[in-house]
């Protein structure tokens, strides 16, 4: 625009560069000024000068610029920075004009902002008041022309907001431009108008329209401005007094927005019109434009919206614009303009301007567009506005100019329109549904208009108009009423109901006739059959109840006889409309939120209208109801209720309950009208309608509301037929079978028979039905449940009945029902549940009867039976057992006494209260005992002191009766169950000197020390304790009870806890678990020392008592390894080297853990690295695993830094020799030698030797012997005990004859002494430390070996234990003694021993023996890893052996022998009593030895499982052995050899039989090839593995138990069977392919895959996991040792996929559910395939039988391409497998290959296809298989016909039968099968009968 003007305007000898324009008195400047002025006319400038110079200011500039201001089409300023910012301005794209703007406003007219968002010029910039008045004039011209039409919003934005800031620093400008922009009215056509500044419109008009937007952002910004605009006008307002002419601010403000509107709308006709008036329609468009109005073409202005000639040259984005900006300022100028008269009303306008410039709004050619619009959001705010017009300046629409009263003045007058008919139009022709509720509010206002303007609202339907008529003339009433009609029958169209209908009553009460009014009703009633949804049609239904009610109760003065008549008729009319609505409410089903809400409307509306009726009286004759008064109630109203169905009973008694409280009625039967006759009616015709049949709930409530409706005179004649009514009626009703189970019913039924016996004032007969209501049997629940539903209804409701009901009968009713609740609750006593018994009924009616829970809390039982009920409960025996069930009477009487203490006697209270305390359960957890304690502190002190005496004596009573009656478990809980509750009690009043411990009788030590002696007393006792202290949920609480008050018991409590065997100290263990772990470890230095002085004391009588020392010894081993870890000797322990590089710590690194890393010198302890951590590399981290005797390991994560070399820190000194040592550990050293070694070790006792070994071992493994040497030292007097020890063992083996008894003793106190405690932890150390050499009981052992040849058949038992001891010496001894030398020496004892060791100890060999023979080989094992291989190898068939011998005492062992006496039968936690499983210690062994043999020394391992197939196998079908087993067998299929060869293999007697079945009518080469499939199988599968695989066919469906858990390890164990066959095929596969499909053809034989698959499906998880977490669950590094069956399910559907994927792709096409099919092709595709795939691309590059075959393959691509060179042909072949394989096929394609014959290369394909899709092959085998075939067609050999191959798949044999017509050679396999499929006996190709014959 800029350009076109310097090019158009200016002559080019005039030019004098840009920089000319920025000075204001260069002629370029003054020229471009005068051509863009919107007003320049010479006239105007010669004024304006004169002004200038008349005009005086101080600044004389600032006043010369004023005078010049103009809107520039050109910036005239030379700021580089402006001139770039107005380029951007002038861009197309929205983003780079906003971003412009916004820098626009910070550089010239920054502003910050203050709180209310207001702009305040507080920010100082560079340009000058004139720079930025250039900038603003130019910026005024865009904005006006430009910027304010932009269809982007931000762009709007931003310009209004530079305005406004503008307006704060350029006020004085901004004034001038903006008075001189509205001074002039514009012309509609920009092009013949001249060259103003915009053609249509002003900033005022368009920054306050800007305030209507429906933007937010848009509408916060033009306010700000628009605030800003009307200070800035006020501001420089010009003085009144000095020129009159001038106009007043708010006029100028209302001139202003409506020239401004006044301009658009008329320019509003159509878009195009509208963008020229705008003047942003496209160059191209204008000067077509104006070539077209030269040569006299004419425009076309049709109202239809078609574009006409000039639009045509527009493209698709230009008319897309200009659309969209053509609705949105006509909308904005429309909404504009109705926020316009809601501000400036009648009165205000009339002050502020004339009536001239309002005017046009009426005006035809400007309504007409819009009320007739296309579009209907013009319509919308057309009708909007029209009714904002009419409701605040109703004279615009009524007055034809002048003012009111008075006569226009004739240079006023304009030309109005008849706004009547213009509503008429739209009336009829209106069908969008979204306006029909604006136009009906216009239509509404409109009509109120005329009595606003006129008094009366008559004249809106006078349609007299003439041209001297100053009024607007009203509307035809017929074609209205007729039009509306039409709309209403329509339902608007579907227009939503709800918002249009408030409207039809006020527009109803317009209309004069009641014909009309009539006719309109109707419609609208009509209409809810058209409607759209239910919701719609409710709400058409409430208004035309309304406007049915208006037009029934409206007064109406005229009173002939005529209109009498009519009033009848019409009134008739009018009531049956409204008994519609009524009827329609009653009897419809309404749904869905909305329908709710427009139903209760409705609802409301009803019973508003109904009371109002109601209320109306004959005599009242001033409406239209008063004709048809008595009809609607007799007849009318009647009619309703005849067709009611039990759906409208109810609502019609939510009315007549409604009507009662809306007139605020008390008293039931108090009310009043015309309607209670009908009602009663209706009650009788209820009530004989159903004679015979039992009432539903509805007619019941409606009864109801009836009766409290009416008065019981009018429903009932007499009091006779009152009674008659209760006896006849509702007591057969109340005691029916069909009704007790409806408790509303009862309820309902209850009322109905209180409302109805109230009224005959008779006690007796109330008596008498009650009493017949008694006359039920207590033991049903029905009729307990009919009398809970009377007590509640009556009580709470009526309390003037509860005297009455208060009987004799009522106390023996209520006794009965509780002498049963006492019978069923001691007859199930002691069972979990009580599926059988309901407790509810009984527990709910007893409680009513005491008066609980009731609003009166008064009994109805008489206090008599309430303490006879007492009694009841107090003389039944108490019985031992677990009180999980409520004692329902017990606990009324507890709630009983309560809330009714006061009358109860205090023994009957206590005794209560004890009885509920050793019963416990339910009733003590309530709070009904404490709250009676809390208010009788008798009864509290009274209570403290029985319960201490009870449990003491119940603590020391004899077990073994214990055992025989309830058992020890059950007791021990319900004794602590008893303890704890009253501990509880005690807990805050007692201050007694005695602990708790003591209070319960748990402080005694002599019942402690008893218990040793006692397996169940300890057991008894431990379980009492344990139990009491779990009952606490905090440690400090369960510490308190266990030491408070000066209690010192436990050191006797640890000794009866430590077990002599299995797991020792698991007990004590427990107990410091429940008591925190800290309070053993914090006292554990003074529990050591006093317990060895109490050893010490105990070791010096004459009779040592085993058990005691023992268990001593035990516990003191115990709390010095929990004070002080064991004791790793260093080869030099000066070594100050401790800390560890974190890159030298290595997986399997057995290192020290530093507990507390802050300080280094805190306690350490082993651990173990299992893992080295790499995500936070560099930065490591590791998992760690202690290093204890528990069997539960306790894994951590920790870092390098706490991790050292050393069990303790070197410190250096100045002597390398001096070693820092805890003090505790040199006291603990000279307490243990000098009170327990030094006396005891030459005792003569052998159990006292013993001890003083044990001790040194204590000693020796966790002191470490750290002091000073020397004699008389305690390190002096330790090496000393040891060689009196070993001296003594010297001596017995060199007795003749040998004493196997002494030896074994003294060997057993050797070994313990070196770290093998037999009492004690081993410590593996113990050797070094003392220095000991073995050589020489080595040698003395082979010698007595060579002179007795086996020196454990010398004597039977004595042999026996000394092989136990020999066992233990070689697990102690091997680590440091075992060498080349003496190694198979070791192996030999260990194997020769092994026999005797079991012999030793047959009873517990699982809990003594077997461990102790796992850890002699576990220690030969690691031992042997340092040692040479030909020394392994020499010693393989020993470790063969005792591997063998193990596996054997495996699956020999039976668990269910193996529990000393049963514990945890009820609920005891496992963790309490697994000490009791000895299975669990040499289980744990044996899953170690398993783990490292499996790692290690996997042929050891197979040769075991080879000699003990059927055992292990037996072994999988037991829970507790399936994980070892599995394991076993699992190792032993991954081997990879066969199990049988050919001259041992014979088939098991169920596979034989099998066989012969599968044979049988088989041809020979059929059934040869059938036997051939099994003998293969049977030489690589166990022959007990293929007899349970052959037998799941015969089986019942594994999916018939799939939801038991009891059969879970039954579906476990198939699982693992076929998981061990699979690895087995797979083993066979790898070192034949033929063994493959042997074993797959068998498979297929037995049906075990539908099988497998049927129990698979049932619990497999297939969700995207990753594919090594599938094999974690069968892995032996795996930390569980049992199965999940979901997780083994997952496996096994992958492994039988990758194993068996033909067999498997026939489940899945014919077997598998079509629920699943989809799962398990997704498992396949995100699971199965890529594995499979990777692993054949695994073993294609391991495999060494290629040779010259080249393959490759990916991933990726899911291609493999092979490559075979064969005489001089390169041979290619691509296997494309499918995301889904193997459920879709495989493709091959050898197109690639060079030289060879479409036919051979579609016959490789095939071959290789078959393989992969039908065979079971995998890729490999499918390649070297079709590199045989390729090798022997080579050779000249033809493939066979059938199966396109050359070498059979199966048997890789030629093909051998040739046909003697065509002489083609087949497989004799395939032409069988062919034969067999076809039906046929010819030959394949040449079709001939066969006859052939076999080449060999």
């Amino acid at each position: 625009m800029v350009k076109s003007t310097r090019n158009g305007k200016l002559p080019p000898t005039e030019f004098t560069g840009f920089a000319a324009f920025a000075s204001h008195t260069s002629p370029a400047a003054a020229a471009a000024i005068h051509l863009s002025s919107s007003s320049s006319n010479t006239t105007r400038r010669r004024r304006q000068q004169q002004e200038e110079k008349e005009k005086k200011e101080k600044d004389s500039s600032c006043s010369g610029q004023k005078n010049k201001l103009s809107p520039s089409p050109i910036y005239t300023g030379n700021d580089i920075t402006l001139i770039q910012i107005f380029k951007h301005i002038s861009k197309k794209d929205s983003t780079t004009k906003s971003r412009a703007l916004a820098e626009l406003a910070n550089y010239a007219f920054p502003c910050s902002t203050c709180a209310s968002d207001e702009p305040m010029e507080t920010m100082t910039i560079n340009l000058s008041k004139n720079d930025q008045i250039q900038v603003f004039c130019h910026f005024y011209f865009l904005f006006v022309n430009k910027l304010i039409h932009d269809n982007n919003a931000s762009v709007r934005n931003e310009a209004v907001r530079v305005f406004g800031n503008a307006m704060v620093h350029i006020p004085k400008a901004c004034n001038g431009l903006l008075r001189q922009n509205v001074s002039t009215r514009y012309s509609m056509d920009a092009a013949g108008g001249g060259n103003h500044v915009g053609s249509i419109g002003n900033a005022i008009g368009w920054i306050y329209f800007f305030q209507s937007s429906q933007a937010v952002e848009e509408i916060k910004v033009a306010k700000r401005s628009w605030k800003l605009l009307c200070q800035t006008l006020e501001k420089f307002q010009e003085d009144k007094e000095e020129d009159k002419g001038t106009k007043s601010l708010k006029a100028f403000i209302v001139s202003s927005i409506v020239c401004h509107a006044e301009s658009i709308l008329h320019a509003s006709s159509r878009a195009i019109n509208l963008a020229n008036a705008l003047s942003v329609t496209s160059k191209s468009l204008k000067i077509q434009q104006g070539e077209q109005s030269r040569k006299g073409v004419k425009q076309q202005n049709s109202s239809s919206g078609k574009d006409d000639s000039g639009t045509t040259s527009l493209d698709d984005g230009e008319k897309k614009a200009m659309e969209e900006r053509y609705e949105r300022v006509v909308l904005l100028t429309l909404r504009a303009m109705e926020s316009f008269f809601r501000e400036y009303n009648q009165t205000t306008l009339s002050d502020s301007c004339s009536c001239s410039h309002l005017d046009v709004m009426v005006d035809p050619s400007v309504l007409w567009k819009h009320l007739n619009s296309q579009k209907s959001s013009f319509r919308r705010a057309t009708f909007a506005l029209i009714s904002c017009v009419a409701r605040n300046v109703p004279s615009l629409i009524h007055q034809r100019g002048g003012k009111e009263g008075k006569e226009p003045e004739v240079s006023h007058q304009v030309k109005q329109s008849n706004l009547s008919k213009l509503v008429m139009n739209v009336l009829s022709s209106e069908r969008d549904p979204a306006n029909f509720t604006p136009m009906f509010e216009m239509l509404l206002l409109y009509i109120v208009s005329f009595k606003k303007y006129h008094g009366t609202i008559d004249v809106s339907w006078v349609i007299t108009e003439s041209s001297s008529h100053r009024y607007c003339p009203g509307m035809d009433v017929t074609i209205f009423v007729k039009t509306l009609s039409k709309i209403l029958r329509k339902a608007c169209y579907g227009s939503p109901s709800i918002q249009w209908t408030p409207t039809m009553l006020p527009i109803l009460a317009t209309l004069q006739s009641p014909e009309n009014q009539l006719q309109i009703l109707s419609s609208l009633w009509n209409g809810r059959t058209a409607a759209v949804t239910t919701a719609d049609s409710i709400a058409i239904v409430a208004a035309s109840t309304e406007c049915a009610m208006y037009l029934l109760v409206k007064k109406n003065h005229d009173n002939s006889a005529d209109d009498v008549e009519d009033d009848l008729e019409i009134g008739m009319d009018i009531c049956q409309i409204f008994l519609d609505c009524f009827a329609y409410y009653l009897s419809s089903n309404f749904s869905g939120t909305a329908s709710a809400s427009a139903e209760k409307v409705l609802r409301l509306t009803l019973l508003r209208d109904l009371q109002k009726l109601n209320a109306l009286t004959p005599e009242c004759d001033s409406c239209i109801f008063s004709r048809v008064h008595e009809w609607f109630w007799s007849e009318g109203i009647c009619s309703v209720f005849d067709s009611l169905n039990d759906n409208a009973l109810n609502k019609l008694s939510t009315i007549l309950d409604g009507m009662r409280n809306s007139t605020d009625l008390t008293e039931e039967g108090s009310g009043i009208g015309n309607i209670q006759n009908s009602l009663r009616i209706l009650f009788w015709k209820l009530l004989k309608q159903k004679d015979g049949v039992l009432p539903s709930n509805n007619i019941l409530k409606l009864l109801v509301s009836a009766r409290r409706f009416c008065s019981v005179d009018l429903l009932f004649d007499s009091t006779s037929s009152k009674e008659i009514f209760c006896t006849e009626k509702l007591i057969p009703w109340i005691f029916n079978d069909q009704m007790v189970m409806n408790i509303e019913s009862l309820e309902i039924l209850f009322r109905l028979l209180y409302l109805t016996l109230r009224d005959i004032n008779s006690d007796e007969t109330i008596t008498c039905v009650w009493q017949q209501c008694l006359q039920g049997d207590p033991s049903k629940e029905a009729t307990l449940n009919t009398l809970i539903v009377a007590l509640r209804v009556l009580t709470s409701e009526f309390e003037d009945l509860i005297s009455i009901l208060s009987c004799s009968t009522f106390d023996d009713f209520a006794s009965k029902v509780a002498q049963y609740t006492e019978d069923v609750y001691h007859k199930h006593v002691g069972y979990y549940d009580r599926h059988d018994v309901p407790i509810d009924s009984e527990l709910k009616f007893l409680q009513l009867s005491v008066g609980l829970k009731t609003q009166t809390n008064q009994p109805i039982v008489r206090q008599e039976t309430i303490n006879i009920w007492i009694q009841n409960v107090l003389i039944s025996n108490f019985e031992y057992g677990i009180y999980k069930e409520r004692h329902i009477l017990l606990e009324v009487l507890l709630s009983f006494a309560r809330s009714h203490l006061e009358n109860l006697s205090k023994e009957a209270a206590f005794n209560l209260i004890m009885y509920a305390w050793k019963q416990g359960g339910p009733c003590w957890e309530s709070n009904d005992i404490r709250d009676i304690l809390e208010l009788d502190g008798s009864l509290r002190h009274e209570f403290l002191l029985s319960y201490s005496g009870t449990l003491s004596s119940e603590i020391e009573c004899d077990c073994s009766q214990i055992v025989e009656t309830v058992g020890i478990d059950l007791y021990s809980y319900l004794w602590a169950d008893r303890a704890f509750r009253a501990l509880e009690i005690s807990h805050q009043a007692s201050d007694s000197a005695i602990g708790p411990i003591t209070y319960v009788g748990l402080g005694n030590s002599e019942i402690w020390m008893s218990a040793m002696s006692s397996p169940s007393k300890c057991d008894m006792l431990y379980l009492s304790l344990i139990y009491l202290l779990e009952k606490y949920a905090d440690f400090y609480d369960r510490k308190s009870f266990i030491t408070g008050k000066g209690s010192n018991i436990v050191i006797y409590i640890l000794m009866t806890l430590a077990c002599t065997e299995g797991q020792k100290t698991r007990r004590c263990f427990n107990l410091l678990h429940i008591l925190g772990g800290d309070l053993i470890k914090e006292s554990a230095e003074t529990f050591i020392f006093e317990l060895i002085d109490f050893l010490s004391l105990s070791l010096n009588v004459q009779i040592v008592r085993k058990s005691v020392v023992t268990r001593a010894c035990i516990v003191l081993d115990w709390l010095v390894g929990i004070t002080l870890p064991k004791f790793i000797p260093t080869l030099d322990l000066t070594i100050l080297e401790d800390d560890l590089n974190q890159i030298d710590i290595k997986e399997g690194d057995e290192l020290w853990y530093l507990t507390n890393g802050e300080n280094l010198n805190s306690e350490r302890k082993r651990v173990r690295v299992l893992k080295v951590h790499t995500d936070d590399f560099p930065n490591l981290y590791f998992s760690v695993e202690l290093l204890s005797n528990d069997s539960q390991a306790d894994i951590k994560q920790t870092i390098a830094s706490r991790l050292k070399r050393n069990q303790r820190k070197a410190i250096q000194s100045d002597s390398a020799s001096e070693i820092s040592v805890n003090p505790l550990i040199v006291k603990l050293e000279t307490s243990l030698i000098s009170k327990l070694v030094k006396p005891f070790v030459k005792a003569t006792s052998d159990e006292v030797i013993r001890v003083a070994a044990e001790v040194l071992n204590i000693t020796v493994s966790h002191c470490g012997l750290q002091g000073s040497g020397g004699i008389g030292t305690t390190r002096f007097e330790a090496f000393q005990a040891f060689s009196t020890i070993e001296q003594g063992l010297r001596v017995a083996l060199s007795e003749i004859p040998r004493n196997l008894t002494k030896i074994s003793n003294y060997l057993d106190c050797f070994t313990i002494s070196l770290g093998y405690g037999l009492s004690t932890s081993m410590s593996k150390h113990s050797c070094q430390i003392l220095q000991c050499n073995a050589d020489w009981l080595i040698k003395e052992l082979q010698q007595i070996l060579i002179d007795t040849g086996d020196m454990f058949d010398m004597g039977a038992d004595e042999g026996n234990s000394l092989a136990l001891s020999l066992v233990r010496w070689l697990t102690i001894t091997a680590p440091v003694s075992m060498t080349i030398d003496n190694a198979s020496f070791f192996w030999d004892l260990i194997r020769t021993a092994i026999p005797s060791t079991i012999k030793a100890d047959r009873v517990l060999f699982y809990s003594t023996s077997v461990p102790l023979i796992l850890d002699a080989i576990l220690e030969l094992n690691n031992r042997m890893q340092f040692l040479p291989q030909d020394i392994k190898s020499a010693n393989i068939s020993s470790e063969q052996i005792c591997t063998s011998m193990l596996f054997k005492m495996f699956v020999e062992w039976d668990d269910s022998t193996t529990s000393s006496h049963p514990l945890g039968e009820y609920f005891i936690d496992d963790n309490l009593v697994q000490e009791h499983d000895s299975s669990s210690s040499w289980l744990f062994l044996f899953q170690r030895f398993l783990r490292e043999q499996i790692t290690n020394n996997l042929d050891v391992v197979t040769y075991g499982a080879r000699t003990h197939f059927d055992g292990l196998l037996r072994c999988l079908s037991i829970q507790e052995k399936q994980w070892y087993a599995f394991q076993i067998l699992f190792c032993s299929a991954r081997k990879g050899s066969a199990l049988y060869s050919d001259d041992n293999l014979e088939l098991s007697e169920t596979t034989q039989n099998l066989l012969c079945k599968w044979m049988d009518g088989k041809d020979e080469e059929e059934a040869q090839e059938i036997e051939e499939d099994v003998f293969s199988t049977a030489k690589w599968l166990p022959h007990s593995l293929m007899s349970c695989i052959e037998s799941w066919d015969s089986q019942p469906a594994a999916g018939a138990n799939a939801e038991d858990s009891t059969h879970e390890h039954i579906l476990v164990e198939k699982l693992l069977q076929w998981i061990i066959c699979l690895e087995y095929l797979d083993s066979a596969g790898k070192i034949d392919m033929r063994n493959r499909s042997h074993i797959t053809s068998y498979i297929d034989k037995t049906n075990a895959i539908k099988d497998i698959f049927d129990i698979a499906m049932s619990f497999a998880t297939f969700s995207k996991q990753d594919q090594c977490a599938l094999f974690d669950c069968i892995t032996i590094s795996n930390k569980k040792t049992y199965f999940s069956l979901s997780e083994l399910s997952t496996l096994v559907i992958f492994r039988s996929i990758e194993s068996i994927p033909t067999l498997c792709k026939v489940w899945w096409n014919d077997y598998c559910p079509r629920s699943l099919s989809g799962q398990v092709s997704k498992f396949v595709e995100s699971m199965v395939a890529p594995e499979i795939l990777k692993r054949e691309l695994e073993r294609i590059d391991e495999s060494a039988d290629l040779g010259e075959l080249s393959v490759s393959g990916s991933c990726v691509s899911r291609e493999v391409v092979a490559t075979y060179m064969q005489d001089e042909c390169k041979l290619s072949v691509l296997i494309r497998v499918p995301p889904s394989f193997p459920l879709r096929n495989a493709e091959v394609d050898c197109q690639k290959t060079l030289g060879i014959s479409e036919k051979r290369w579609r016959f490789w394909s095939l071959q290789i296809m078959r393989m992969l899709n039908s065979q079971d092959g995998s890729i490999l085998d499918a390649l070297l298989l079709w590199k045989q075939n390729v090798d022997k067609e080579f050779d000249g050999v033809e493939p066979c016909p059938v199966c396109y191959s050359v070498l059979c798949v199966k048997t890789h044999a030629m093909p051998n039968l040739e046909c003697k017509t065509c002489h083609n050679r087949f497989h004799s396999g395939c032409l069988y099968k062919w034969f067999h499929s076809s039906g046929k006996n010819q030959c394949v190709l040449c079709q001939q009968p066969w006859s052939g014959i076999k080449i060999s």
